[in-house]
């Protein structure tokens, strides 16, 4: 019987968190593509009908590593970026992160253990490629038991950004960023996750005017563009925390962040940072806020670093486009905050 190959471009955002080489939680997001390769049906003519493959792809993603922490597993059984390992009296996991960093507790339905296969050249291709396999066994073991013969899957990653603004007619580029973060209140099951996050990015609405290059303003320009570097530097490899979920510890002379919290759902989970051994990890902001993590209040939380940190920058940014994941978000406008810090609108 003839065979045949059907594709499904960008499915989906798939957000999740990740365990770095050093232990460091790490948000990413990727927008998945298949291709579906088997016989064409006698009857209907098809390999799969479209519209219920699309929906079983969806539910493998979300069944799969959707908001969960992925963490990766060597060839020897060892796990990246973790010591050691321990299931709690309330069957809950333990890892204890590298370099005494700290320990994160989870619901076994909250992480993802994915082989490593094969090296990569960067953190990017490492962590596509190994999922992309990952996914690939995933959804062909699944479809199998769904339709009862075999289908072969080919997976691509990919991280494409996509933007109710113009994402190509900005003054500023778009700058990404990455995040890990919980909401204990959210309504959605996989939010509630601690260890989950985001690949995400900014951008500003395209219409803004900067002087040219002979106007008096034009040493402004150049002091923004240096501002939006330090922005970009404060929004790497972030951790956001809401205030009420956080609690100091100290141990002789080592002091604890311990941030946690219980759902119905999911019961309890619990990430603990060492915030002596935090000093050796430069490339890591912990931000701490007085409301709930939601892009909504992030969004707020980043028009207000950039009117207090990027004085020159606000001035000329009045709109502000802030994603969670690639492909939704928050439209912020800042004009509150450059009324209240005395920044003048472009």
């Amino acid at each position: 019987m003839t065979t045949s190959t059907i594709f499904f471009a960008n499915q989906n955002c798939i957000d999740f968190g990740f365990l770095r080489a050093d232990g460091c939680p790490i948000g990413y997001s990727v927008n998945p593509s298949f291709t579906l390769t088997g016989r064409i049906e006698e009857k209907e003519q098809v390999v799969i009908d479209f519209s219920d493959a699309k929906k079983k792809l969806k539910q493998f993603m979300d069944d799969s590593f959707d908001h969960r922490l992925v963490v990766f597993k060597n060839a020897d059984g060892s796990l990246l970026g973790v010591e050691s390992t321990e299931t709690n009296a309330e069957n809950r996991t333990v890892f204890h992160l590298k370099n005494a960093l700290g320990r994160i507790e989870l619901p076994e339905d909250a992480f993802c253990i994915v082989d490593i296969v094969g090296e990569s050249p960067d953190v990017d291709s490492f962590v596509q490629n190994n999922l992309q396999i990952f996914l690939k066994d995933y959804c062909e073991k699944a479809l199998l038991a769904h339709y009862g013969f075999a289908v072969e899957v080919q997976v691509k990653m990919a991280t494409l950004m996509m933007s109710y603004g113009d994402l190509n007619n900005t003054v500023f580029p778009t700058l990404k960023f990455n995040y890990v973060h919980g909401l204990k209140n959210s309504t959605s099951y996989g939010c509630k996750n601690i260890g989950h996050g985001h690949l995400s990015y900014l951008h500003f609405e395209h219409d803004i005017k900067l002087p040219d290059q002979h106007s008096p303003d034009n040493k402004l320009v150049i002091e923004a563009f240096k501002e939006y570097s330090h922005l970009e530097k404060v929004l790497t490899n972030c951790i956001f925390v809401k205030r009420e979920n956080l609690d100091h510890q100290q141990n002789g002379d080592e002091e604890f962040m311990v941030i946690s919290y219980s759902t119905e759902e999911r019961g309890f989970m619990e990430m603990t940072l060492n915030v002596n051994e935090l000093e050796h990890y430069p490339d890591v902001n912990i931000h701490i806020c007085d409301k709930e993590t939601t892009i909504e209040n992030l969004a707020e939380r980043i028009s207000e670093i950039i009117a207090r940190e990027c004085p020159n920058l606000s001035g000329f940014v009045n709109q502000l486009f802030v994603s969670e994941g690639l492909t939704k978000g928050c439209v912020y406008d800042r004009s509150a905050h450059q009324v209240k810090f005395g920044q003048k609108a472009a």
